[in-house]
């Protein structure tokens, strides 16, 4: 059985416009979810910490990463990055498209702790990366200030950083934990009194808190308001 050069013709065209129509649609796909998950702005104020120098304001953090970077403090071998979670987010944009749902990667059960706020209150975390032995904190004597305003915790509690399983220790007034130079220490402080905004004077007293193997004292760590600015 032979089928003529015309009804041949017209099915090769055939074949041709459905695999052309296939990969517009494919495309287009493809060019939407760009759209939907890259065209969103988020901008807003965090409190940076600092020890002697207050930070250029025209910094901006770009990323979480560098946000993160800003946060964290040296001094004498010790990292601490200092976050007040006091974060304000000013405006939210979405360039193109429809704003879609965002879905945390990496979230743990450790940073759920950390961020999680209480009804009533406020908490902030610190966290300590040692590089030896033989440092201390006592975390129920960090002393926040507000406008100047003293704050002592109301509670604390003590995990070891990158913990799958998050069983926080409550420490008890005048209890010490011994740092560690394995892994770092995460401290979560609370305190009754609203969540301070960025622009206010804030600061946090650690110097009868954190205890150097060789004696050093930790200068009183304040904050800058500081932008943020990420694309998602």
């Amino acid at each position: 059985m032979t089928f003529p050069l015309s009804m041949l013709g017209r099915f090769t065209q055939l074949v041709i416009l459905t695999q052309g129509l296939l990969m517009l649609r494919i495309v287009a796909l493809c060019f939407s979810l760009c759209l939907f998950s890259c065209a969103q702005v988020r901008v807003g104020v965090f409190s940076r910490p600092y020890l002697d120098v207050a930070p250029q304001a025209s910094e901006v953090a770009g990323t979480p990463y560098e946000q993160d970077q800003m946060q964290t403090l040296e001094f004498a071998g010790y990292r601490l990055r200092v976050s007040l979670d006091n974060d304000i987010q000013t405006s939210d944009t979405t360039w193109v498209g429809v704003e879609v749902p965002m879905l945390a990667v990496g979230a743990d059960a450790e940073h759920q702790w950390r961020r999680t706020q209480p009804a009533s209150g406020y908490c902030l975390t610190i966290r300590v990366q040692s590089p030896r032995e033989g440092g201390q904190m006592l975390a129920r004597d960090v002393v926040l200030q507000i406008d100047g305003q003293r704050y002592t915790p109301s509670s604390a509690s003590h995990v070891a950083y990158g913990e799958h399983a998050v069983s926080p220790h409550q420490l008890r007034a005048g209890e010490a934990v011994a740092l560690s130079s394995v892994r770092p220490d995460v401290f979560k402080l609370c305190f009754e009194v609203a969540r301070p905004e960025p622009t206010r004077e804030l600061a946090l007293n650690l110097t009868e808190a954190f205890v150097h193997p060789q004696g050093a004292r930790l200068p009183v760590v304040r904050f800058e308001p500081t932008a943020y600015r990420e694309s998602r």
